[in-house]
């Protein structure tokens, strides 16, 4: 029988295109001495005369051939960075390069647009490789190892992490299914070279659409690893006048520690997501919060919150405060707005999206006098959307049918097209001044349809690819306007659960709800964390049951409290336990991380499944662990890590209270966890001892 790892592979890692990373004649980047210099590397590679790393081709011509004869010019931007500009004198077309470098992470990162200042159609442009780059080792030695994770596609192996040594061959190609960016496939990627002490780089993309990253040895180059990126068959002109980018590229270089699981670049690359890649608010990286969920679910035919009133909501709003469990936000999910409720005509959440209005009859008085009950006990007000999805016969598509496009034959599904300005602007001015008028403080954002369909029906001859960059520039333009708008909001990025969370989408929002596995399927939960904490601090899930297994399985940053509170088989002891208990360790997942349990069939319900938070500021920190319903096992053995090793440190049992002191370096060779029964868990703590 196949290895359930490998059939993962072959699934999701596999139904990537396998394809060569060609080996490029320029940016060379050498990890022959250790960590190289991001500064010196742009330096080197961005200047008169050398290729760039980054290629295309006009009218089928490399750009090797002739980007080192255009007129170059660089610019200092008043923000920061270095914008560099490469023109061709006879069509007028212009490429650009905005540089940033972040000298407090040794990193570095670019984007590549195109602009058309002829006065008439550009040129072809196609294969643009807006990274191309080549990676050096010292010797056949030393390992080139490729960490990465699934993307989401509602399972219980979403985020699995993989080490993969990479061979001379035609190496691994990913890509993302139908235009979400995280749909199948992750863009973070920790190439790891290992030696005596590694050394890497993390290589990362930020396209809220369908990007393609390659990693490739070629037979004749086993001491050069190629990396190729950009967007998936983009082959377009360019009108006079007209501007396109390319997908953001980051290289965050990284050096120190040796293992099979070594998370020195890892999480170095989390601080750096914290510092320069997450919604800063008041000079500080935003926490995200503790929500509390409307007794989410309804019998049917009713569905999501289709069946919630604004006297429900202040009765819940008011017994949340009133035992002591009080959420920073209260959650609202999908189902508010018009014609959801009208379940005798087969109406429900899905198919009444484009109606940004409440339910009048459910909300007579708006949702304003939810949220003013929700701020007088103390918590804040989120409100889910879904602006981009427009369902036949909604307000939107009733009054701007030359807004919509939809793939032929598509009679119901429709996408506010956000590549043309007049609805960009207007859906910000539109859902800006319905969060002001009702008092919302967060903003959810929903994302239930495969848009690369729909983009490439809508694609003028000659110009693939042009729908999609208009569509996530206005993506962008749009969270944006609202950020300004309201620069104390919180964006919830779902798309479907966790499907769009790219380096350009991370900043400007984070994921409450991860993914749309199964709902509550705790041991899936185990592997989301357990995964996504490689690369990415700010995630969260919902948590449906009290049960110390249950409960812990859904920690992460944030998280949705869906407790039934009208419901007797639930105590209240126990979702205060629950609330406590997560309020204590809330703020080490922003902390550094350790996977202890291995990468290997992370998904069987035969396994443990253990890992690591630690606070270097004081040397505390937690081991959450837990014993799947079918492991035989008792115990396990777990190498803890980032401990000073000769400080003695107690660990205490969250459950039972016991302690035991030992030192840095004995837990790091090794310490045994034990658990009497199946579907159990374990909470540690450890601090130094006084």
């Amino acid at each position: 029988m196949m290895n359930l790892r490998r059939f993962f592979r072959a699934a999701l890692v596999g139904l990537l295109c396998l394809a060569p990373a060609a080996l490029s004649a320029h940016s060379d980047l050498s990890l022959e001495k250790g960590m190289p210099s991001a500064e010196r590397w742009a330096a080197q590679h961005f200047k008169k005369g050398v290729l760039p790393p980054f290629s295309f081709r006009l009218d089928g011509v490399s750009s090797d051939t002739f980007l080192r004869k255009w007129k170059f010019s660089v610019s200092t931007a008043p923000e920061g960075g270095k914008t560099y500009c490469w023109q061709d004198p006879s069509t007028g077309l212009r490429v650009f390069c905005k540089v940033d470098l972040f000298p407090d992470f040794n990193a570095v990162e670019w984007v590549v647009s195109f602009r058309n200042d002829g006065t008439g159609d550009s040129p072809q442009i196609s294969d643009v490789h807006a990274a191309d780059l080549q990676i050096r080792r010292a010797s056949s030695s030393e390992t080139f190892v490729l960490n990465h994770l699934n993307g989401s596609l509602g399972a219980n192996h979403d985020f699995a992490p993989f080490y993969d040594e990479l061979t001379p061959g035609p190496g691994l190609t990913f890509q993302p299914l139908e235009g979400r960016s995280t749909s199948g496939a992750f863009p973070y990627y920790n190439i790891i070279v290992t030696g005596k002490e590694d050394v890497g780089v993390v290589f990362s993309i930020g396209w809220s659409g369908i990007w393609k990253a390659s990693f490739a040895l070629e037979e004749d180059h086993a001491d050069r690893l190629g990396v190729q990126s950009g967007l998936s068959g983009f082959d377009a002109f360019l009108h006079a006048g007209e501007e396109v980018r390319m997908p953001r590229y980051s290289l965050m270089f990284w050096q120190g520690g040796h293992g099979a699981l070594n998370m020195t670049g890892n999480n170095k690359f989390r601080r750096f997501v914290l510092a320069h890649h997450s919604r800063m608010i008041d000079g500080r990286a935003a926490m995200y919060p503790l929500c509390g969920g409307f007794n989410w679910g309804e019998p049917a035919p009713l569905n999501e919150y289709t069946g919630m009133t604004a006297d429900y909501g202040k009765f819940l709003i008011d017994r949340y405060a009133d035992f002591d469990i009080t959420p920073d936000a209260m959650w609202l999910d999908a189902g508010w707005y018009k014609r959801a409720a009208d379940w005798r005509t087969g109406k429900n959440w899905y198919n009444t999206v484009g109606s940004w209005m409440e339910d009048p009859v459910r909300f007579p008085n708006t949702l304003r006098e939810i949220s003013d009950r929700a701020h007088e006990r103390g918590m804040k007000m989120m409100v889910w959307f879904e602006p981009e999805r427009v369902f036949k016969d909604s307000d939107i598509y009733l009054a701007h049918r030359d807004w919509l496009i939809t793939v032929p034959g598509e009679e119901n599904n429709f996408l506010l097209n956000l590549g043309n300005p007049e609805a960009c602007r207007w859906l910000t001015r539109h859902i800006g001044d319905f969060l002001d008028s009702r008092g919302i403080d967060y903003y959810r954002q929903d994302f239930n349809i495969d848009p690369a369909p729909i983009w490439a029906a809508t694609d003028e001859p000659g110009r693939k690819g042009i729908t999609e960059i208009k569509y996530i520039e206005g993506l962008y333009a749009y969270w944006d306007g609202l950020l300004a708008r309201f620069p104390q909001m919180l964006i919830d990025n779902c798309a479907g659960g966790g499907r769009r969370l790219d380096l350009e989408l991370i900043g400007r929002g984070a994921p409450l709800w991860r993914t749309d596995y199964s709902y509550g399927e705790v041991n899936g939960y185990q592997n989301q964390t357990y995964g996504l904490e490689w690369f990415l601090p700010l995630h969260g899930t919902g948590v449906y049951e009290t049960d110390r297994y249950a409960s812990r399985s859904a920690y992460s940053s944030a998280m949705v409290m869906n407790f039934k509170l009208t419901d007797g088989r639930f105590n209240f002891f126990e979702m205060k336990r629950v609330y406590d208990e997560y309020r204590s360790l809330q703020p080490y997942y922003v902390e550094d991380y350790y996977p202890l349990t291995g990468v290997d069939d992370i998904t069987s319900p035969g396994r443990w499944i253990a890992y690591q938070l630690h606070r270097p500021s004081d040397d505390t920190g937690c081991v959450l662990a837990f014993r799947r319903p079918e492991s035989r096992e008792d115990s396990c053995t777990v190498c803890l890590q980032g401990l000073t090793p000769e400080r003695t440190y107690v660990l205490t049992d969250a459950d039972s209270g016991a302690q035991v002191s030992l030192t840095g370096a004995q837990l790091a060779e090794g310490y045994t966890l034990r658990l009497p029964d199946p579907r159990s868990s374990l909470l540690l703590r450890f601090a130094p001892a006084k």
